[in-house]
């Protein structure tokens, strides 16, 4: 017989604008108390507002920052999870968290799900136009990086070894749990679907004037490519720069949202004379970029989802991303798959739906139809149904 209402903490080791519309949603079960502990308030690269909203229960804990380490250290977390006896735990897969959790778990005998967004990366390195300075010039950041990953090797040990010892898992797709099997976990898993608010963003897509816009940015009459990331290297937008360079086809624009220590070097990477490549920087509306866009592409080379994907599609969009997304799930004859650091395929793809506007559109219709399934509600349930797995 199930229990009528059970006690859940839920750790996320940052706040994200995303993650709150779940949070809001999973609290509203009867059955369900949840306490959300966020572990920082923001990413020192992150540029979104920090909004926590209302309808849940959250406290934000107290943190240390480790040197050189990336992960902060939340030292009240384990006392927490102790003294309110909690029914479920559930923490995001992180290397200090997940091990406090997995503590805590152990101490409480409670039961702890994972919750992952990890993936499996196919490694591709760039040697175009490397030299032997180049290589110079990057040895002190290799080294660096093994010598740190031998210092913190207790820390990556421990949090494989949290991984193939929860409860359960919440993966945020077919490719996440391809990875958690990779790694030795058990199972059982619950595949979440990752997304956004996408009936929020619809309604402000609606709300835009697309004309309006194309005029207040100049951009009348040309079609639209577009990318939105946080601007890291490894976001891949020098690859989408390097396509479009090549690309000779009139009156359209690439048009790049974001902002990021990378960004400076990829406008070196823009002509003076190029006044179709546009950096708008950060914007927190980016529904009016995607309301008058017509081809996105997200070049990344490394990473774990890809929410724009997610919000491209709400907006009706043909997307060209990577094989190396979590989000390629969603590419389903809405699209195309390329390999990672390969602006020629990326060229090739851009070229055919510039020159196919039916397919544009077709693609578009199919993006709307795929995304209809990925909801807020069926994350909630989601997490409803695994936490209900190991009670």
């Amino acid at each position: 017989m199930r229990k009528k209402t059970i006690r859940v903490a839920f750790w996320h080791n940052v706040f994200s604008p995303y993650r709150v519309p779940v949070f809001q949603k999973l609290a509203a079960y009867d059955d369900i108390d949840l306490t959300v502990y966020y572990g920082s308030a923001k990413d020192s690269h992150r540029a979104w507002d920090v909004d926590f909203g209302a309808g849940y229960h959250y406290e934000l804990l107290p943190s240390l920052s480790i040197p050189y380490y990336p992960h902060k250290f939340n030292y009240t977390f384990f006392t927490e999870l102790c003294r309110k006896k909690y029914d479920v735990y559930i923490a995001v897969e992180n290397e200090i968290g997940g091990q406090i959790a997995y503590l805590a778990k152990m101490w409480t005998k409670t039961p702890l799900i994972l919750w992952s967004v990890e993936i499996v990366y196919e490694i591709v390195y760039d040697r175009q136009g490397y030299t032997l300075q180049d290589y110079l010039r990057r040895l002190p950041g290799f080294l660096g990086r093994r010598i740190h990953g031998v210092i913190f090797s207790p820390f990556h040990h421990g949090a494989l070894y949290v991984k193939r010892h929860a409860d359960a898992y919440l993966a945020a797709g077919r490719e996440t749990e391809k990875h958690l099997k990779s790694v030795g976990a058990p199972g059982p898993f619950f595949c979440y679907g990752n997304t956004i608010d996408t009936t929020h963003l619809s309604r402000e897509l609606n709300q835009k004037n697309v004309s309006e816009l194309k005029q207040h940015l100049g951009i009348e009459g040309k079609t639209v490519i577009l990318s939105v990331s946080y601007l890291q290297e490894r976001k891949g937008v020098q690859y989408l720069i390097e396509a479009y360079r090549r690309i000779q086809y009139e009156n359209t624009v690439l048009l790049i949202v974001g902002d990021g220590e990378y960004k400076q070097a990829l406008l070196r990477l823009v002509p003076e004379d190029r006044k179709d490549i546009l950096f708008v920087g950060h914007d927190e509306d980016t529904a009016q970029y995607y309301a008058i866009a017509d081809i996105f592409v997200m070049p990344s080379f490394s990473d774990p989802w890809g929410l724009t994907v997610n919000e491209a599609m709400v907006a009706g969009l043909p997307v060209i991303t990577t094989t190396n997304v979590g989000a390629q799930e969603l590419i389903q004859g809405n699209g195309f798959l390329v390999p990672p650091r390969d602006s020629h395929a990326i060229q090739k793809k851009i070229e055919l739906l510039l020159h196919a506007k039916s397919l544009r559109i077709e693609m578009g219709g199919r993006s709307r139809e795929i995304i209809r399934d990925y909801t807020i509600e069926h994350i909630a349930e989601t997490c409803r149904e695994a936490i209900y797995a190991v009670t």
